[in-house]
């Protein structure tokens, strides 16, 4: 899986460090979602992480 770097306006980079799907099963067959864990610094010594969920990978990533 290919890991994506993102650099922002605010100085701030982001890192995709690993995208799961996870399948509900319903009456029609399956329904996925999508988990993101993104890790996000400044290269200067701070560091934070988020964690989203949402029905598609770019609005998953995006919650962070």
């Amino acid at each position: 899986m290919a890991r994506e770097r993102d650099s922002r306006s605010d100085g701030f980079d982001d890192y995709v460090v690993k995208i799961r799907r996870c399948a509900a099963v319903v009456k029609g067959g399956r329904r996925f979602s999508f988990n993101a864990l993104v890790v996000v610094g400044d290269k200067k010594g701070k560091v934070s992480w988020g964690y989203g969920k949402a029905n598609e990978v770019p609005p998953a990533v995006e919650k962070r």
